[in-house]
């Protein structure tokens, strides 16, 4: 497993004061549930949408300097926040292709395992063509990814057979 470049703290749940009293909890989650909170988060998504996806592009350089570099662990960190934010700012194709490299960086990684630099180069290269497509159509991305997505079961199940023996 990977470990992440932020650091986290966790603090215990019981010695962590209470930010607010039950009942105002209780009016705050219905707030957040209630449509006009969705309207509102949508507006100021699509009000950032540019931006968004200005960062995603971003993530995708990171991307491809830690796979030239040879970093698999950089190269899952970027993959990851990929994942995270494509679908949001409707790169929804980039963002499948890199939750398929993350599974295939993440389990190499736990098995102890190198990765295959042609299979990482492909999810690299598809990403950052769907990231940077004006539009699905040119995206390919659902097909590309679930190629990929097979790619990455045969790849991953070979690696293991290996092991095995």
């Amino acid at each position: 497993m990977f470990q992440r470049r932020r650091k986290v703290e966790l603090i215990d749940a019981k010695s962590y004061p209470p930010v607010v009293r039950g009942a105002d909890a209780a009016h705050f989650v219905s707030a957040l549930k209630s449509e006009d909170a969705s309207r509102r988060a949508n507006r100021a998504v699509l009000a950032r949408t540019g931006q968004l996806r200005d960062v995603v592009l971003e993530y995708v350089a990171e991307l491809e300097e830690a796979v030239r570099a040879g970093d698999d662990a950089a190269a899952f960190g970027e993959a990851h926040d990929i994942r995270g934010l494509a679908g949001t700012v409707g790169l929804v194709a980039a963002g499948h292709i890199a939750n398929g490299l993350c599974l295939y960086l993440d389990t190499l990684a736990t098995r102890g395992q190198g990765s295959d630099r042609t299979v990482v180069l492909l999810h690299v290269e598809a990403i950052a063509r769907a990231a940077h497509a004006e539009d699905d159509a040119t995206r390919l991305g659902g097909k590309v990814a679930v190629e990929l997505a097979m790619l990455v079961a045969r790849k991953l199940s070979d690696k293991f057979n290996i092991a095995a023996e």
